[in-house]
Parts: structure tokens; C-alpha cells; sequence
């Protein structure tokens, strides 16, 4: 029995073994006749970008081999799939789902134990996938459950397992070009499989355990040795010195590997066994996955000029692998957001309009290709430009009124002027309250115009203000010279109780209103103060109208509920007064006779003790 379980572990464990591996990411295309070294000029795979609900689904075709002299296992899943569920900085999240088909046997001590894998499926966890080389690096509570028939017995069993290698195990170095080599350091590859078996028949639980298994792979060399089609696929050709066979290809177009071939490839339990992998062949069958565009080329356009005015740069070359339109992103080095031009066919030209900060300086701008899926490519080579610093404008004139003592919350017009170097428009900052921030823009005017502008003061008091000029591209002037202005704001009038409800009832909600006018003719909100410690406000209303609002009384007794008018500028009015009383709730106590217990039976029925309460 011992043996059994032993075996069971190690099949579960190395059901998982290729895809851990050997970089299990397999991708493919559903109509791949475009798929060719046109895309691309140089022969060269440069690292693959994913996003999130990017799926693969490939066929582990088969894993087949031994561990010392008396153990040996075969495995295949023909529909093991990945799905992208998270991207971060460093690696890639992927769920993972499918079959498990295979069987195993054991030979100890002279007695033959075998099984065969039926309705065994991976029902949950997830991946990490290094982002650098596409490599699986870690596995998280990836869950196989199923049976295995045996002889005689068939067990249930429901495994987790958890994956990592130590060095990093990376079969695929990217950017990857022909002649490329590298070598795969001594590394540890770790298993922790948590299993739990049960007799079918009986459902007595025979193991439940957490085991460790730990194999050993050699330092060993890869080389990419060629370019090839394989699998429909343009692809590079990655070869090791490990094995009789050790074959990968990696095809950028799919942006992963795309088919995988090993025979007899010897490692070494770190019990000493000796685990020889005879076979291991896995194809790719599907995929959503996008290949991205190309690369664009540099942009072109004006290399010196004016900081603050727009100039035209264009860029072309963004070829999409399925032929779909494509847009450009233009990044222009001066810290503001990518600049998207307009989407254009495939390889075509397009061009986007920006102006640089009016302080100017030296800028390097790129551009990237994104295509009608979202998937972008890389930046392309930076084009250098040089921009002179826009010129501020002269310092506005003293601003000239009519009025310069006035009423909050109404406009009075300034007239204000300024001239710039360029002839750029201009827009003018009026600093209201003298604190040194601009309070209210003024509308572009033309260099040189008579700029009238209307303002507003919402606050009360004596204040020197001040204005200043920017131009259109944003290079601004000095402050002008400052005029005194005064603002009052006079305080509404007492409102008056519209709701005079004087003896609400205790527990209650009541709506009480008032109205009252501001003689500036701000909007007014109430203020309403119930008498217990408690306040609340009306919404704002025009001057001359009515606000309301509601309260409930807990407690009994006389109090003087209030209200007061507040305008929007924040002034107020004295208060109004209004006495109420909250009576106590009744309560009455009914003394039935003995002689009536019929009456006192009537009595409790819900009906009349509804109607008591209404009554009451």
C-alpha cells in the first residue's frame, strides 16, 4: 500500500513536470498565413508582452518516464490551458485548467503496483511566469483531483501541489537571435504535492500527507541554432547538450514557444534516485493571443523652433501582423501625456500637432505602434529638437473702474492691457483680495486689445487688487500696480415661521418652513436650532421664497424652536423665534371587572387593540 501512495505522489507531481520546465507558455494563432520574416527585417525575438484574458491552450502530447529501477510513469493532458489573470512589474499571474490522462507502476519488493489516471483534471491555482524569459518560477495551490484504478483497488485522491526551482530554470533567453548561446546553471527543482487518497469502495481514507520531492538538473548549455518553420511557425531552433534530444522552439511571432521535444534526458533525485525523463513532446493548439505591430520608425518633423506654438511630427512603418489599422503614440519628452494620432492602415503614415512648455529646452521624442486590439510595440529611435523659450508679455496696465466699492456676489467691469514680444494672445489673472493667487481668469484678447473684464468679490473688506498677464502658451508677466476695492455684504432679514405647528406630538417627524428676503438679492438658506441641542438647514433658495426643513422630539416638555436666514456669501440674519410644547404620550389602563371576562377577552383581540391605538 505504502508503494502505491509513494507512486501516486510522484505521478501527480511530475504530471505538472514539462510545464514547469520548459517555459509552458505555447501560443498560437487561428489563421497564421501572415506569419512571416516579413514582419520583421533582422531575425531576432525580442521579449513578448501579455495582458490580462490572453489565453493558451496546448497539448501536452507526452511525459514519459522512470525514477531508478522501479518506478515508471507516462502522462499526458491534451487540453491544459492558461489564462493571464494578472500583470505586474516583475512576472506574470496565470490560472490554469485541464485534463490529466496517464498511468504509473511500482515494483518493490517483489510485488507489481500500477494504476491509470480516469476523470483526473488541474481544478484551480495559478502560475508565475517571469516576464524576462517567459519561464514558470513558481506554482500556487494547483489542484489535481481524480481517480486512479489499479488491479485490483481504484483510489480518490485530491492533490496540491506547489512548484519552484532554485536557480531560476530559463530555457529561452530573450531578445533571442541565431547563435545565441547560454548555459542553464546546477539547479534544484522542488515539488511540495499535499495529498489526500481514499478507497473508492469504502471511502476509508488511506493517505493524507504533505511530501517534498526534490530533483537535480546538471549545468548544461543551449544553443539557438537555427532558424525553422515549425508548427506553422517561423521559429528559432534552441538546442542543449542534455539528453539524447533537447529541442525547444521559440517563435516571435507567437511570442512563445511554440513546441518542445525531449528524449532521454537524465537528472537525479536528491535521494540519489536516478529520474531519466525518456520522452517529453508538447505542441501548441490555440490561443487568443495578438501579436503586437512593429516598431515605427523615428518621427520626423521641425528639429528647432519656438517653444508655445504647435508643430507637426509624423511617423510610419507600424506594420500589424493581421493587417489591422494601427495609431501612433507620440511621446514628446517634456513630461505632458502621449499624444495619439489618429488610427491609419497598416504601415501607413500618420502625424499629430504639439507644442512644447513656453520655457523651452531639449527635447527627445519617440513614437510606439498600437494596434485596433490595444496591443502596442516597443518606442521607436528618438529625434532631438531644441526649443527657444517663449517670451512673457509686459506687465498689465493698473486695472481702470467705474466702481471700485461694491456688494459682494455682483460684477464689476476693469479694463486691463498688455502687450507680448511675439504677438501671442493673451488672458488675464486678476489677483482679487491682494494674497498673491490669481481669483478669476479673464478670455484670451489679442496683443495690445483693450481687455474688459467683468469680476465678482465674494468676500467682505478692504483689498489691493492686482493683475497679470500670460500669453496663450502659458509665459506669464509681472504683477501689475494695485487699485484698493471694498466690498460689503448686508445681512438678510429675520425671516418669519410659515409651518407654526405648536404642539407636535413626542417620537414624531414634523416639517417646519420658513421664508424671509436678502436686500442684496443673494439666494438665502434657513437655519433651523430645535431646541434640544440639535440643528439642521434648509436647501438654498431665491431671496423671497421658502426653505424647509424636519425634526422629531424625543423627550416632553416646552421648548423654543428658532430659525435664521444665511446668504450665500455667509451673512446673517437675527433669529425668529417659535414655543412649542411636546405633550407626554398618553397612556390608559383599562380595569375590567371579574364579572366581564368576556369584554376583557374582546379587548386583547389585535383588532381593538389597533383601534385603541388610533384613538388615542
Amino acid at each position: 500500500m505504502k508503494n502505491i501512495e509513494k507512486m501516486l505522489v510522484f505521478l501527480v507531481a511530475f504530471a505538472f513536470f514539462g510545464v514547469s520546465v520548459n517555459a509552458i507558455n505555447i501560443t498560437k494563432t487561428n489563421d497564421n498565413k501572415f506569419l512571416s520574416l516579413n514582419y520583421f527585417d533582422e531575425n531576432d525575438a525580442d521579449n513578448p508582452a501579455w495582458s490580462i484574458g490572453d489565453s493558451w491552450t496546448y497539448n501536452l502530447e507526452q511525459i514519459k518516464g522512470q525514477i531508478g529501477t522501479t518506478m515508471d510513469f507516462e502522462i499526458s493532458s491534451p487540453n491544459l490551458k492558461m489564462e493571464v489573470i494578472e500583470v505586474s512589474e516583475n512576472n506574470y499571474k496565470l490560472s490554469i485548467s485541464g485534463d490529466i490522462n496517464g498511468n504509473g507502476h511500482a515494483g518493490l519488493g517483489g510485488i507489481e503496483l500500477g494504476g491509470t489516471f480516469q476523470n483526473a483534471r488541474i481544478a484551480g491555482g495559478y502560475i508565475l511566469v517571469n516576464k524576462k524569459n517567459l519561464t514558470v518560477y513558481e506554482m500556487h495551490d494547483v489542484r489535481i483531483k481524480g481517480d486512479l484504478k489499479g488491479a485490483i483497488l481504484t483510489y480518490s485522491f485530491d492533490a496540491t501541489v506547489y512548484f519552484y526551482s532554485e536557480p531560476l530554470l530559463a530555457y529561452v533567453k530573450l531578445p533571442l537571435s541565431v547563435s545565441d548561446t547560454w548555459t542553464i546553471p546546477f539547479t534544484y527543482i522542488v515539488f511540495e504535492v499535499d495529498i489526500l487518497v481514499k478507497n473508492k469502495l469504502t471511502g476509508v481514507t488511506l493517505l493524507d500527507d504533505a511530501f517534498p520531492i526534490v530533483a537535480t538538473v546538471g549545468e548544461h548549455d543551449l544553443t539557438c541554432e537555427k532558424q525553422e518553420t515549425v508548427n506553422n511557425y517561423e521559429s528559432l531552433k534552441i538546442t542543449g547538450d542534455m539528453g539524447d534530444v533537447q529541442s525547444i522552439w521559440f517563435s516571435k511571432f507567437a511570442g512563445s514557444i511554440v513546441q518542445v521535444d525531449v528524449q532521454n534526458l537524465d537528472m537525479e533525485m536528491y535521494s540519489g534516485e536516478i529520474f531519466e525523463l525518456t520522452l517529453m513532446k508538447i505542441k501548441l493548439t490555440e490561443t487568443n493571443y495578438h501579436l503586437p505591430p512593429s516598431t515605427p520608425e523615428k518621427p520626423d518633423g521641425p528639429t528647432s523652433g519656438r517653444a508655445g506654438p504647435e508643430y507637426t511630427y509624423c511617423t510610419e512603418g507600424g506594420i500589424d501582423p493581421e493587417n489591422k489599422q494601427v495609431q501612433y503614440g507620440f511621446d514628446f519628452g517634456d513630461e505632458s501625456d502621449i499624444v495619439w494620432s489618429e488610427f491609419v492602415a497598416s504601415g501607413s503614415e500618420s502625424c499629430v500637432s504639439h507644442g512644447f512648455p513656453w520655457q523651452g529646452g531639449s527635447f527627445e521624442i519617440k513614437a510606439k505602434t498600437k494596434d485596433k486590439d490595444g496591443k502596442e510595440s516597443g518606442w521607436s529611435e528618438t529625434l532631438t529638437v531644441t526649443m527657444t523659450a517663449d517670451s512673457p508679455p509686459s506687465a498689465p496696465s493698473t486695472p481702470q473702474g467705474g466702481q471700485t466699492e461694491g456688494i459682494v456676489g455682483y460684477s464689476y467691469r476693469f479694463t486691463v492691457k498688455a502687450t507680448d514680444p511675439e504677438g501671442d494672445r493673451i488672458k488675464y489673472g486678476f489677483d482679487l483680495y491682494g494674497d498673491g493667487t490669481v481669483d478669476q481668469w479673464s478670455d484670451l484678447f489679442n496683443s495690445g486689445e483693450n481687455a474688459n473684464v467683468d469680476l465678482i468679490w465674494k468676500k467682505v473688506g478692504t483689498f489691493n487688487m492686482k493683475v497679470k498677464a500670460q500669453d496663450e502658451y502659458g509665459a506669464s508677466s509681472d504683477w501689475s500696480q494695485t487699485v484698493q476695492v471694498s466690498m460689503i455684504n448686508n445681512n438678510p432679514e429675520t425671516p418669519s415661521f410659515v409651518q407654526k405647528t405648536t404642539k407636535p406630538k413626542q417620537d414624531k417627524t414634523y416639517t417646519y418652513s420658513a421664508t424671509g428676503s436678502d436686500p442684496d438679492g443673494h439666494r438665502i438658506q434657513f437655519e433651523f436650532s430645535w431646541g434640544d441641542g440639535k440643528t439642521s438647514k434648509s436647501d438654498l433658495v431665491e431671496s423671497g421664497g421658502t426653505g424647509s426643513a424636519s425634526h422629531s422630539w424625543n423627550d416632553k416638555g416646552s421648548v423654543t424652536i428658532r430659525v435664521r436666514a444665511i446668504d450665500e456669501y455667509g451673512a446673517t440674519s437675527d433669529w425668529a423665534d417659535l414655543p412649542i410644547t411636546v405633550p407626554k404620550t398618553k397612556t390608559y389602563q383599562f380595569r375590567l371587572s371579574e364579572k366581564l371576562p368576556f369584554l376583557q377577552k374582546l379587548l386583547s383581540l389585535p383588532m381593538f387593540e389597533r383601534i385603541l391605538q388610533k384613538i388615542l
